[in-house]
């Protein structure tokens, strides 16, 4: 995939923050954090901005909770500031990845998620006798975070 360049202005740009601060908000407006910050929205969407342009953003460590449906989950969830900064970045570089995306990865996407993940595979699952259901214990906690982070650095310079 080509490279594109000239993106990070466009990103920490004002208007996209406040974009994403809604988008990083919607269902979830209930939350204490999205709440304060919801309170001093510009106070925030400034300090974010002055970050990234400066280049002294950090992502905050994530929260860890449990979640128990089939079987217990440890789920790590970012901060509601970088959850505003994630969607800003996707806002403005979700289609430069789009392009390079398989067609039938289904999570995150626009027009995918699981309700389409799930009729392509009972469509599969209708032309072929067997198949087989796996999932790969503990796979982000094994994969090498060096090359997920590398990986997008090639393309978005």
């Amino acid at each position: 995939m080509k490279a594109v360049g000239n993106l990070f202005d466009r990103i920490s740009d004002r208007s996209n923050l406040i974009t994403a601060v809604w988008a990083a908000a919607r269902e979830k407006r209930h939350n204490n954090d999205v709440r304060e910050f919801l309170g001093k929205i510009e106070q925030h969407v400034s300090q974010i901005a002055s970050s990234l342009i400066n280049g002294r953003f950090e992502f905050q460590r994530y929260t860890s909770f449990s979640v128990r449906d089939t079987k217990t989950r440890i789920i790590q969830a970012p901060t509601f500031r970088d959850r505003v900064v994630h969607h800003a970045m996707i806002n403005i570089t979700g289609a430069i990845f789009e392009r390079g995306a398989l067609h039938h990865s289904y999570a995150c996407r626009t027009g995918k998620g699981q309700h389409a993940a799930l009729m392509q595979a009972r469509a599969w699952t209708r032309h072929h006798l067997w198949y087989g259901k796996m999932d790969i214990r503990r796979y982000y906690d094994s994969v090498d975070h060096e090359i997920l982070q590398t990986t997008p650095a090639t393309t978005i310079s």
